[in-house]
């Protein structure tokens, strides 16, 4: 027979009554009251010393709890410092990793740059050929006026020592016509003094 649920009822002692819908016979009915209401007071009986066995279970696992407790708290505070430690590596490393990024985007566009202008490097050594050329050749111009420019300082001393020569000379000459005006002045102011005007 199949108990549901919905047939389990108390009585006003606090018995268990099943009830179903289909009407069984009366003795059969008391029966299955009489085990059910036995199998309770068995139960009643036995409690008292089910409490103080789960009661001394309670106890027992408190204090292993305590332990454990005592154990599990400071790897709970390990592993939870360990995980924002953690955390913080991988936000710094990912942070790392996007500035190497940048940078590496950033040498590749100064690299094609770099390749750009390394195509225009032909010219500008053949313009430097030239540069090359060019200041050769005023070295070889330089050479030329250099030699020259002593040419013109030797003949700017000779020019210097024929100015000197001509200072002298007229040195001289103002020298002899002083002589000469002395010299003539004496008979002129003779002569004067019979001219009469």
């Amino acid at each position: 027979m199949v108990i549901k649920p919905q047939d389990i009822k108390l009585d006003k002692d606090g018995y268990v009554i099943i009830t179903n819908d289909k009407k069984k016979p009366k003795k059969e009915e008391e029966e299955i009251n009489k085990e059910i209401s036995d199998f309770f007071k068995g139960l009643s009986d036995k409690t008292p010393k089910l409490y103080a066995n789960i009661n001394e279970f309670a106890k027992t696992f408190e204090k292993r709890s305590n332990h454990w407790q005592a154990m599990i708290i400071p790897l709970i505070v390990i592993f939870t410092l360990s995980s924002i430690y953690g955390f913080f590596l991988i936000y710094s490393l990912t942070t790392s990793m996007n500035k190497m990024t940048d940078i590496t985007t950033s040498m590749a566009s100064k690299m094609s740059i770099i390749s750009h202008k390394m195509k225009t490097l032909p010219p500008m050594v053949q313009n430097m050929q030239a540069i090359n050329s060019s200041v050769s050749s005023m070295n070889e111009n330089m050479t030329i006026m250099d030699d020259k420019m002593k040419n013109m300082m030797i003949s700017i001393k000779k020019m210097d020592n024929s100015t000197k020569n001509i200072a002298l000379n007229n040195n001289l000459m103002s020298q002899d016509v002083g002589r000469l005006g002395y010299n003539i002045g004496k008979p002129m102011q003779l002569f004067n003094s019979f001219m009469p005007f």
